[in-house]
């Protein structure tokens, strides 16, 4: 598993979620494992392998956001999974900037890297919420 990939029994769940809206919550999960892992990793050994516990997470990340525009794409209203994205942005930005503080230089180096895709990603997130605030009633998907 490289640094973007996730593993395959995550991207089998994620892929054979039934409806987008299952799909963005699959990702979100996944992403939200992630970073745990990453903070119970520094939190139990400081010298941890940070760059390990957080592969995979920008893929789910934008797992995530596919899942939107797929639903988006069918007509469906996403609004409340857009907001879910970008409120979950916000709280990994914050438990990313607390490990940060307390990271070594060489942990800080992935730490860094998402938390810049993060940052580009919500203001793209935010402009998906308002998006998705115009887009049809939702379709029921079964």
């Amino acid at each position: 598993m490289t640094a973007g990939e996730l593993s395959l029994s995550e991207e089998d769940l994620a892929y054979t979620a039934k409806n987008p809206a299952q799909r963005v919550e699959v990702f979100l999960r996944i992403a939200d494992r992630r970073v745990e892992a990453a903070r119970k990793a520094l939190k139990n050994s400081p010298d941890s392998d940070i760059e390990s516990s957080l592969k995979g997470y920008l893929s789910a990340f934008q797992g995530a956001q596919m899942g939107v525009s797929w639903g988006q794409s069918l007509g469906m209203n996403m609004q409340r999974q857009a907001t879910a994205i970008s409120k979950a942005t916000r709280r990994h930005l914050l438990i990313l900037e607390k490990l940060e503080s307390t990271a070594s230089q060489e942990q800080r180096g992935p730490l860094l890297r998402i938390k810049q895709a993060l940052t580009r990603e919500l203001t793209s997130a935010d402009s998906d919420v308002a998006g998705c605030a115009k887009a049809e009633p939702t379709l029921i998907a079964k």
